[in-house]
């Protein structure tokens, strides 16, 4: 009995998170937005600190890139929650939510793409130039909305725009290349870590599915689109652990 339980134990804690946020999203959707984030957003940072301080033990470059990439991911889903509707942070404000949305998961899809693709071997990794560039291409982006420049993604009383919906396909068409290299390249990770990056990869690819279907930001889409996005989180996080605690590539 204990065993079983353990051994479905992380799908019973999803599944009471789930319903909690769900509830709480039912009385106060804005406090669920900020619960939401807030945990995808520690996560994402937790993955950077992890990874940044276990890199001598870590093999494989790859896992360093997702540390940089996700540092990046939060910074800007923290300026997401801000900045959404509701939260009367900045006045006036200076970013679009949905657009700092589309580009925290545009980079998310991009860093674990590029992981996947070119850093699976031990050569050196330098760590400063991959900050570079995340801060370059985030400040770049910044401007353009800061700007006008960048595309709307979403309309008060339209919905979701055409940029924003090709966006997301364009992002699970991403994720499931990522998917597709990952199988090429699944014997460089422990069964366990492997598993957590399939997971995770699936997850974020059905919370994208689900940010294609709603009208209304505080629809039920959108609800289950943010608690699949903190799993997806949650699962990298847990590889992370996985690689930089326990060195468990082969």
């Amino acid at each position: 009995m204990g065993n079983r339980f353990e051994k479905y134990q992380t799908t019973i804690v999803f599944i009471i998170i789930g319903i909690f946020l769900f509830g709480v999203a039912q009385w106060n959707y804005l406090f669920f937005h900020i619960l939401a984030e807030f945990f995808s957003i520690i996560i994402a940072f937790m993955i950077f600190v992890i990874a940044f301080n276990t890199k001598k033990y870590i093999k494989y470059r790859y896992f360093m890139l997702l540390g940089i990439g996700f540092l990046f991911v939060g910074a800007i889903d923290l300026l997401h929650t801000l900045t959404y509707r509701g939260m009367n942070v900045f006045d006036p404000v200076p970013f679009e939510a949905t657009q700092l949305w589309i580009l925290a998961r545009f980079l998310e899809a991009a860093t674990l793409l590029v992981a996947f693709t070119f850093f699976f071997t031990p050569k050196k990794f330098n760590c400063l130039t991959c900050f570079a560039v995340y801060l370059s291409i985030t400040t770049i982006a910044l401007i353009t909305m800061a700007l006008g420049v960048f595309p709307k993604c979403y309309i008060e009383g339209v919905g979701l725009t055409p940029f924003k919906r090709i966006s997301e396909y364009i992002i699970i068409a991403m994720l499931a290349l990522t998917l597709y290299f990952f199988r090429k390249r699944k014997t460089y990770f422990d069964d366990q870590v492997a598993r957590y990056l399939v997971l995770s990869i699936v997850f974020t690819i059905v919370s994208e599915l689900m940010f294609t279907l709603y009208f209304d930001v505080y629809g039920t889409f959108n609800i289950i689109g943010h608690i699949f996005k903190f799993i997806s989180f949650w699962f990298v996080f847990k590889s992370i652990i996985s690689t930089g605690l326990s060195a468990p590539q082969k």
